[in-house]
């Protein structure tokens, strides 16, 4: 499929003669059928049945597609854990046979800004995908829907479900088309088949309101541990100081930390030096 300049912005947009807006539900079958094409090549008849399109809808739909192949993947020869940085608080945590996506925000590869990984980097399979909170930076459809027929898990913070500032992230994604869901409580367990996924809490975010839905993730695998600091802000320390004795001095036992904050200052240079020798990151940026 091709890509715009608009096609990398998330905002609402209005119908106009230049786009194409399809009156399907996020769960419509088809849409998996259509991300499939990016790594799969299909005829463009194949999309428009898929989606239930009766015309070409006067070119605009055809323009959204491209003959050329999309840039190919490197091996994937892992071993041991790799850590790879996608942007903002995604990352890709791999093993020879487990994969895990946080936040996930893909960048597309339309040749503009600073390069990043893609879509092109990624496993065929994504075992489990963590949302840390709703904000639209961390839980962000446009990618999850492209992504949909990858994912096996996903996992999502529990909400109060008491009120509509907090409404639920599994509800939301259900309806939305992912089939396996799954909450999450504060201080929480799931266990993966190469380790461990916990739940951590964290302040900051949503001004302080009560805001259930929110989480850090610890994971832990073989020979490394992974702490996901998604926006936390620890204006109170003693926060830690009861989790360290819940979860364990983090610390002294080399865990590695990622947080997305630096990103905040809207410094790229900050973000990546933070997280430069943790996780991988395109030759290009350093």
């Amino acid at each position: 499929m091709g890509t715009t300049d608009r096609s990398s912005s998330v905002r609402p947009r209005l119908e106009d003669d230049d786009g194409l807006c399809l009156g399907l539900p996020y769960r419509h079958e088809g849409l998996d059928r259509l991300f499939r094409m990016r790594e799969e090549p299909k005829p463009l008849g194949f999309a428009r049945e898929a989606l239930g399109l009766s015309d070409s809808a006067n070119g605009r739909f055809e323009r959204l597609f491209t003959d050329q192949p999309p840039r190919a993947a490197e091996p994937r020869d892992i071993s041991g854990v790799r850590v790879r940085y996608f942007g903002h608080a995604c990352l890709l945590v791999e093993m020879r046979d487990t994969s895990i996506l946080t936040d996930p925000v893909i960048a597309y590869n339309h040749g503009n800004g600073i390069p990043r990984f893609g879509f092109a980097d990624l496993p065929r399979k994504i075992d489990y995908v963590l949302i840390t909170h709703a904000h639209q930076d961390h839980c962000m459809l446009e990618t999850l829907l492209q992504l949909g027929h990858k994912v096996g898990h996903v996992i999502v913070p529990r909400n109060n479900g008491g009120g509509l500032a907090d409404p639920s992230l599994r509800l939301a994604l259900e309806r939305s088309g992912f089939e396996k869901v799954s909450e999450i409580d504060e201080l929480g367990r799931i266990e993966a088949p190469d380790g461990s996924i916990t739940s951590v809490p964290f302040l900051g975010e949503h001004g302080d309101l009560n805001i259930r839905s929110k989480t850090t993730y610890l994971v832990r695998l073989p020979g490394k541990s992974l702490l996901f600091c998604v926006d936390s802000n620890a204006f109170e320390p003693r926060l830690y100081d009861h989790l360290r004795d819940l979860v364990g001095d983090l610390l002294r036992s080399r865990t590695e930390i990622f947080r997305s904050s630096p990103l905040k200052t809207h410094s790229q240079d900050v973000a990546i030096r933070a997280i430069e020798g943790i996780a991988q990151v395109p030759e290009s940026l350093k």
